[in-house]
């Protein structure tokens, strides 16, 4: 499986292992369906574009509250997201961008799945 941004630039994602029996949970929860775009073949599965509000985050008023002057601190801001699910060999991945991966749930994922990704990958010499 292959994602490009470009030759020259690396993009920060998660990638999460769906357990077989959640999966639907998953998609229920997600609320696939209309927002799904399907990905281009050879790849199998669908993009999800998780749009946010402009809003104060809301952490801001405790740091107001303990300022002397508060009217200098202001913050809105908007958390764009994004989720890439592809299916292969029976498995469902989730690719997750921004801050997508809050929107899971820990009873949908396989345990230690990134675990197993980084055991599999590092030299045993380098652990």
């Amino acid at each position: 499986m292959t994602l490009t941004a470009t030759s020259a630039q690396s993009v920060p994602l998660s990638i999460y292992l769906l357990r077989p029996d959640r999966v639907s949970a998953f998609e229920k929860a997600i609320a696939v369906g209309a927002n799904a775009l399907p990905l281009r073949p050879p790849l199998d599965g669908y993009a999800i574009a998780l749009q946010s509000a402009e809003r104060e985050p809301p952490w801001v008023p405790v740091i107001q509250s303990v300022l002397q002057d508060a009217t200098g601190f202001s913050l809105i801001g908007q958390s764009p997201a994004a989720m890439v699910v592809v299916r292969q060999d029976g498995k469902t991945f989730v690719l997750t961008f921004g801050h997508a991966w809050a929107k899971l749930d820990d009873d949908w994922l396989e345990p230690d799945f990134g675990r197993r990704v980084a055991l599999n990958l590092i030299a045993r010499v380098s652990l």
